[in-house]
C-alpha cells in the first residue's frame, strides 16, 4: 500500500520586464510551468492544488532585504505576508531574518 505525504511548497515568482498586464492567462501560464506532475524513481509528485496572489510591493507587506535581495515580509507588523521569509526593519531598513543584527528576536 501506497504511503501518502503532503508536502506544501511556496513559489515565490519575480516577473522583470515588460509584464504590467498580470491576467488570468498569464497566471495559469506560471502555474503551468511550475505545476506540472513529474516522477523521481518510484515516487510521483502531483499538484493538488494552487492558489496564485499577485503581490504589489507598494501596498503588501513584502520588500527585498536590504543586506542579501532576498523577498521578506516585516514580521513585526499587523499584516506579515504568509509563506514569505520572517523580516523586519531596523533603523529604516528591511532586513530578512537571516541578515538581521545579532541578538534582534527574529534572528534566524
Amino acid at each position: 500500500m501506497a504511503k501518502i505525504m503532503l508536502c506544501r511548497t511556496t513559489h515565490l515568482v519575480e516577473i522583470n520586464g515588460d509584464h504590467t498586464d498580470i491576467n488570468d492567462d498569464f497566471i495559469w501560464k506560471i502555474e503551468n510551468l511550475i505545476g506540472r506532475d513529474f516522477c523521481f524513481e518510484d515516487i510521483l509528485f502531483k499538484l493538488i492544488s494552487s492558489n496564485p496572489e499577485v503581490l504589489d510591493t507598494l501596498s503588501d507587506n513584502i520588500g527585498k532585504c536590504s543586506n542579501c535581495g532576498g523577498w521578506t515580509t516585516d514580521s513585526e507588523s499587523i499584516y506579515p505576508v504568509g509563506d514569505v521569509s520572517n523580516g523586519a526593519y531596523v533603523n529604516g531598513q528591511l532586513f530578512c531574518d537571516e541578515c538581521l543584527p545579532d541578538g534582534h528576536h527574529l534572528k534566524f
